[in-house]
């Protein structure tokens, strides 16, 4: 499995060879470090996973976490306010710890 940062411009800022995983939930905290060891610029980053099984690419999804922070209602829809990642929908929640 192989992890990949990139700025909201779409360069890659830091990629993690992960190696081989097992199904199911993996932590991962980026250092805020790019591939060099010098510290990124202050900003906005996404992350995203490939995984790959005996050469063949499988899904994997990269997901976050945070605190939330406050719930609204948006046009019906409900929302959560999350530190650091802004408002999401809350069909966008997949674990709540």
């Amino acid at each position: 499995m192989t992890l990949t940062v990139k700025d909201l411009a779409g360069h890659t800022i830091h990629t993690a060879a992960l190696g081989p995983q097992q199904s199911g939930l993996h932590g991962f905290a980026w250092d805020g470090a790019d591939d060099a060891g010098a510290a990124a610029a202050s900003g906005t980053y996404t992350i995203s996973v490939a995984a790959v099984r005996s050469g063949a690419a499988v899904a994997a999804q990269a997901l976050s976490a945070g605190r939330v922070l406050g719930v609204s209602l948006d046009s019906g829809v409900t929302a959560l306010d999350v530190s650091g990642l802004g408002r999401q929908p809350y069909s966008a929640v997949r674990q709540i710890l």
